[in-house]
């Protein structure tokens, strides 16, 4: 009966230990998962950074643009040349 009950618990004991296993692999996997997905979304965000840096750039090109001070500050020969 003994045994029995020695065989019974390493048997539970192994099934344990390979269910144990499986977990360990499964949250891996996940980390794994996990860890692409932070890459792809701090990619996202910089891609998104920089698009707002170039419109607001462009916003600030353009404001210029129509304050009238788009040539202050240009020399007179880069003033006949936009008009040419």
């Amino acid at each position: 009966m003994c045994l029995e009950i020695s065989q019974a618990h390493e048997e539970c004991e192994h099934e344990l230990r390979a269910e144990i296993q499986c977990l360990k692999q499964d949250v891996r996997e996940k980390d794994e998962e996990i860890n692409r997905q932070k890459v792809e979304i701090e990619d996202l965000i910089a891609q998104l950074e920089e698009r707002k840096f170039v419109s607001e750039e462009q916003d600030k090109v353009i404001d210029h643009f129509l304050s009238g001070n788009f040539f202050q500050g240009a020399s007179g020969e880069v003033k006949l040349n936009m008009y040419e």
